[in-house]
């Protein structure tokens, strides 16, 4: 609704939409292994199911990472826990009729926040630089040699 302050997900989701059409490649994403109805249809790719499982299995004090090719480009992938934090969140999740779950307490990991940063300009720019570097070397060489 365009006169309200959206919900925390909602606004987070309208967001990345918003970055991801942006120059650059930028992308973020919200997701849990428990989906409103309008976002139950969306599958999670094997590094989400990853991070949710690293997650749920306790390991939440440090971000899950990969480097790999993402929609065709070579990207960083950064997935950090999204925990209940608020008692006002835990309420709404508990009382909605459409929520997925309904047991939810504070500290409950609820899903994962993820960035992926396309790097090929990095990753062309850093073999330039390697490429300037050896070939300097060599011309030393053969000027002190």
């Amino acid at each position: 609704k365009s006169d309200t302050i959206p919900l925390p997900a909602t606004m987070i989701h309208d967001m990345g939409a918003l970055v991801s059409g942006q120059k650059g490649g930028l992308k973020l994403k919200l997701y849990s292994d428990f989906p409103f109805p309008n976002r139950a249809g969306r599958s999670l790719d094997s590094f989400s199911q990853n991070a949710m499982q690293t997650f749920r299995s306790g390991k939440v004090d440090k971000a899950v990472t990969s480097v790999e090719n993402y929609d065709g480009v070579e990207s960083v992938r950064v997935s950090i826990v999204d925990f209940m934090v608020a008692q006002g969140c835990v309420n709404c999740h508990n009382s909605r009729t459409d929520s997925p779950k309904r047991d939810w307490k504070m500290g409950d990991v609820r899903g994962a926040l993820e960035v992926i940063l396309p790097i090929e300009e990095q990753l062309a720019a850093a073999t330039i630089l390697n490429i300037e570097i050896i070939a300097s070397i060599i011309g030393l060489i053969r000027l002190l040699g």
